[in-house]
């Protein structure tokens, strides 16, 4: 899956730097008023200025008996998002936040809100609590996950008129969290920014927090890890059938198209559009099955089977998708005509009916033909490494399974341009088996460097028409 379903799962992790050393000028005189002076910048460099706990990165488990495990942020379609993050005052003096600015343009406004319930805390407070998710020692992640919840719960409950928005530059406009009853009850609030989300990259708002004795804000930045998810996605997005045995008519896969943001059912504007036929460039080897909309379970197996391919520590989110089957046929339905032999790659595009998207889904589709010639003992030409200016050639051994068949070659279909394929010898009958000779070369001061992978030498059966592609390895240098 491509990189795109993300799927890679951090979810608006925070990332908080507290710096701002007071510096002290040591030409001042030590009296005693400059001494407790010093003593207060001291002071106000090391202690807690504002508390925060860093967003923990929550698993996505398709089983979960848990909504929220099933279905929890962190996949990001295109606008207007809010990442959360939360904040305490443990000083006996009120903190004021303001929105110092961001390095998105279009993400001005932050909005804070008290907390005015008991607060989920990390370390060992947060043991009882794991038992909502099972019990620690059931999950690893249940103490985090459990307090993260808990803290969605408590977000969720806040209402409307409570959140106080402020925006980025303008320090007249900004938020203040009363002071702590005591280093022990801090009081908290939640700090949201509102982030656009226009491409997968992260996003730094930086906050200034003011104590009434500051001269200055102290500047903290918060950093939001933000991945655009798109809409609709393929997987896999490769298949290889390897070596297709000449004896072997059709070969078949299942491709699904899938989505982290969309179910196949709902309101039409958040529903999965079913992808139109997919798009094989009018190649006649390949048919397509309709589309067939997966199930809940289903697409909770296909996210289970990409954690495992791509080695993930968890599955990916799988909202909605469809089942398309896929068959490449050795012989086009309908016509009396033969797949080359040989290896193949093919390109497909699945795109859906309806929408738009940022990049049409692809996958790629590979095989080996095998058939009645081939090339004895090796699966590709190797010229080996070889001194441009002298050039380079090889014979090579071709071998046919039927005793009547004729061989020629194509030097017009040869790829790239620079190969240079003679005629094929006489046949030769060995053992029920017949046998050619042919030449491949590449002249003086031409084709410097690696062959492309596309390089390949090109043969044909008379009387059927059917190619033999074998693939062409070698490189060029100086010495």
């Amino acid at each position: 899956m491509n990189t795109n379903l993300k799927i890679g799962l951090a979810v608006g992790l925070l990332v908080l730097v507290v710096f701002g050393m007071t510096v002290i000028n040591r030409a001042v005189p030590e009296d005693s008023r400059v001494f407790e002076e010093e003593e207060k910048k001291k002071e106000l460099a090391t202690r807690e200025v504002v508390g925060y706990d860093q967003q923990l990165a929550i698993g996505y488990d398709p089983n979960s008996p848990h909504a929220e495990l099933r279905h929890h942020q962190g996949y990001y379609d295109r606008g207007e998002h809010q990442v959360t993050y939360w904040i305490w005052n443990s000083n006996p003096e009120p903190l004021r936040v303001t929105f110092v600015e961001t390095t998105c343009g279009k993400c001005r406004f932050a909005d804070l809100a008290l907390v005015t319930v008991p607060v989920p805390v990390t370390g060992d407070f947060v043991e009882p609590m794991a038992a909502l998710f099972g019990g620690a020692g059931a999950n690893p992640n249940a103490v985090g996950d459990a307090v993260y919840y808990d803290r969605v719960r408590i977000e969720q409950a806040i209402p409307p008129a409570s959140w106080k928005r402020f925006e980025a530059k303008l320090p007249s406009t900004f938020a203040e969290i009363p002071p702590a009853k005591s280093k022990s009850e801090p009081s908290w609030a939640v700090l949201r920014l509102n982030i656009n989300v226009a491409e997968s990259k992260s996003f730094t708002a930086y906050m200034g927090f003011q104590l009434p004795d500051m001269k200055t804000p102290l500047t903290v930045p918060f950093v939001a890890l933000m991945g655009l998810s798109p809409m609709c996605e393929v997987y896999p997005t490769v298949i290889d059938f390897k070596d297709v045995g000449e004896q072997t008519n059709t070969v078949t896969e299942t491709l699904y198209y899938v989505s982290s943001l969309h179910k196949t059912g709902g309101p039409v504007e958040s529903r999965l559009p079913k992808p139109l036929p997919p798009n094989a460039r009018g190649d006649k080897f390949l048919a397509f099955g309709e589309p067939i909309e997966m199930t809940a379970d289903e697409c909770d197996q296909v996210a289970r089977k990409i954690g495992n391919s791509s080695k993930q520590t968890m599955a990916p989110r799988i909202l909605g998708g469809y089942k398309i089957p896929l068959t490449l046929n050795r012989r086009a339905a309908g016509q009396q005509l033969d797949h080359d032999l040989g290896p193949t790659e093919k390109s497909i595009e699945i795109a859906p009916e309806s929408g738009s998207v940022d990049a049409v889904p692809k996958v790629v589709v590979r095989a080996n033909f095998l058939g009645t010639v081939m090339l004895e003992d090796q699966s590709f030409i190797d010229l080996g490494s070889y001194i441009t200016k002298n050039g380079v050639s090889k014979v090579i051994r071709l071998v046919g399974e039927k005793p009547d068949l004729e061989l020629e070659s194509v030097p017009d279909q040869c790829e790239p341009n620079i190969l240079k394929l003679e005629a094929t010898s006489a046949p030769e009958s060995r053992g029920g088996r017949i046998h050619w000779n042919a030449k491949i070369s590449i002249e003086p001061n031409l084709g410097g460097g690696v062959l492309p992978n596309t390089a390949v030498a090109v043969f044909r059966i008379k009387g059927t028409g059917q190619l033999l592609r074998i693939p062409v390895r070698g490189k060029g240098g100086t010495s």
